[in-house]
């Protein structure tokens, strides 16, 4: 067996989605950016997520240009999340638009002991 497991719940101690503001700045031409945003609670090692809210409800949230590669947490309470700007242009995004943050926390993780690598 690759890891402990919970009957039911697998491994998940603790999974919340909760909405944040995000300013991504301008992103050139092909490339990427990099931005933090305060999330208190968040802690190094949890599983990380961020969703357009444009994608769940297009009417209600502006458009926006660019795409939330990945996220992670570096630090505790700061979540970092990686930009790209794949359009034939720059993109800029300078007022902080709500994305949905996804957080999952794994049972008995450290930076010592890996999550498990198969599901069992």
């Amino acid at each position: 067996m690759p890891g402990p497991s919970v009957i039911s719940r697998g491994n998940i101690d603790l999974e919340m989605i909760l909405a944040v503001n995000i300013a991504a700045g301008t992103v050139a031409t092909n490339t990427c950016t990099i931005v933090t945003v305060s999330v208190p609670g968040l802690v190094v090692g949890d599983c990380c997520n961020v969703i357009p809210q444009q994608y769940l409800w297009p009417a209600s949230q502006p458009a926006i240009n660019l795409t939330p590669d990945s996220a992670w947490c570096a630090a505790n309470n700061v979540l970092t999340v990686a930009f790209s700007g794949l359009t034939g242009a720059a993109a800029t995004q300078t007022t902080a638009v709500q994305y949905t943050l996804n957080v999952a926390r794994s049972q008995n993780f450290t930076p010592v002991v890996p999550l498990p690598s198969a599901i069992v």
